[in-house]
């Protein structure tokens, strides 16, 4: 019974030191997360051909770029943990066999869920019709 407490105690103790920490992006960052099982899946593919395309329209929007796959993460060309991937997944409620794409605003909050082919003209309409997009618009 001591073991189990405290083996327990021990993981809930590492679980944050293994989590990535959406909140350094609050405020700052707007994330679009593209998750699929397999990374060579065709409309992954697809996305990420679109958003390096669209590189200025992704940096004018200040959005930054998370991939899911079965075991495998990146925020932007940065690899994430098996236990950061994981845990993305589990904050985002992502069960396998899923594939979407989740828009996060500023404010933290998921403003999109929707099918990974969705169209980045979709998404760039959304972000622009935002009250703080429109705003940072107003502003320059």
């Amino acid at each position: 019974m001591i073991k189990s407490l405290w083996a327990i105690g021990l993981t809930l103790f590492l679980a944050p030191a293994f989590a990535y920490d959406l909140s350094q992006h609050h405020w700052r960052d707007r994330l679009l997360i593209l998750v699929a099982d397999d990374p060579q899946d065709g409309d992954l593919s697809g996305q990420l051909r679109a958003l390096e395309q669209e590189q200025a329209e992704v940096e004018d929007r200040d959005l930054r770029i998370l991939r899911l796959t079965a075991d495998e993460g990146w925020v932007d060309r940065r690899p994430l943990s098996i236990e950061e991937t994981r845990h993305l997944k589990h904050l985002l409620d992502v069960v396998p066999g899923q594939r979407q794409l989740i828009l996060i605003g500023l404010d933290g909050e998921i403003k999109r869920r929707s099918e990974l082919s969705t169209e980045l003209s979709e998404v760039f309409a959304q972000i622009d019709a935002m009250p703080m997009r429109r705003a940072e618009l107003n502003g320059r």
